[in-house]
């Protein structure tokens, strides 16, 4: 089966983005997505982290990157069905389909939970090098799974930055600072 097949049996189309979020996404580079999965598969998937964090212990996270003061786990997909839904959600990849076309294929499936009190993540872009053109080859969705709060290292981004051209160290002398025009999730 191709992508495009792939993505067509999930029903995945331009309708399920309104063109204000189509805009939004374009402009900012990112767009919020609001009770997306029930509370129930929510309850399920963190409970579900917390067991292969505890399984994984000091390796949790191994087979992609550890980072201190962060949980990290990798390869989530190959580790309980549970996760499908977080990589087959038909709103979510006609975004993604928005953003790089229907040639879509899965890099990772991880998560990343700072610890309380600890620094945030630098900024930084998925990729190593940066887009010129608009010519996109990598889109992320986050799921936040816990609540965000700037003392639990909530993710942030700064709108616009997609188009920059640039890495984020060329124009911050220290990637972890506040950015002026940050929003954090």
């Amino acid at each position: 089966m191709t992508p495009e097949e792939a993505l067509d049996s999930l029903g995945v189309s331009s309708s399920l983005m309104t063109d204000e979020e189509s805009k939004e996404l374009d402009e900012k580079g990112f767009v919020r997505l609001e009770n997306v999965l029930s509370k129930e598969t929510v309850t399920a998937i963190r409970q579900r982290m917390d067991e292969i964090a505890k399984e994984e212990g000091a390796d949790a996270g191994k087979e992609l990157h550890q980072e201190d003061d962060t949980i990290r786990l990798a390869n989530l997909v190959d580790k309980d069905p549970l996760f499908e839904i977080l990589i087959s959600t038909p709103r979510v990849l006609a975004f993604i389909q928005h953003v790089i076309g229907s040639n879509i294929t899965l890099s990772s499936l991880s998560s990343r939970s700072a610890l309380k009190d600890k620094n945030s993540q630098g900024f930084h872009t998925d990729t190593g090098d940066p887009a010129i053109g608009g010519k996109f080859t990598v889109c992320n969705s986050a799921w936040l799974i816990t609540d965000f709060t700037e003392e639990n290292g909530a993710t942030r981004v700064v709108p616009g930055s997609h188009r920059f051209e640039r890495q984020p160290d060329s124009e911050m002398k220290d990637t972890t600072a506040d950015h002026p025009d940050q929003v954090q999730f």
